[in-house]
């Protein structure tokens, strides 16, 4: 089970919209929309896909190594929210910058705001 960290809103009347979150990746040269992400599983070779509306992904390059972060749009009964999973103590000043764009914050699983 993985950690995730959210960018939210609290206010309920005030959701993320997939349209706000579309266009703050159109604005971001780092980030990218997409429709699906593929991974392949290194011991049997099988490639994953996973599909979902308002997906981002942010590519980025920390100490030589490429890295990529998946961002996932969920509009659901407590919200909306833009999470991504395992996420690196390097990779949280973008989450941040993200939120702050979109006039929210980022928060924990346990509800802690970084």
């Amino acid at each position: 089970m993985g950690y995730d960290l959210k960018i939210k809103r609290i206010e309920p009347a005030a959701q993320i919209t997939l349209d706000e979150w579309k266009h703050c990746i159109s604005l971001d040269s780092e980030l990218e929309y997409v429709d699906f992400i593929e991974a392949t599983n290194p011991k049997t070779n099988e490639t994953i896909r996973i599909e979902s509306v308002g997906m981002g992904v942010w590519r980025t390059e920390f100490n030589n190594e490429e890295f990529e972060l998946t961002f996932s749009f969920r509009d659901g009964r407590r919200g909306s929210e833009i999470s991504a999973r395992y996420v690196d103590d390097f990779q949280i000043p973008k989450m941040k910058e993200i939120a702050g764009k979109l006039n929210a914050k980022v928060y924990g699983d346990e509800g802690e705001e970084y």
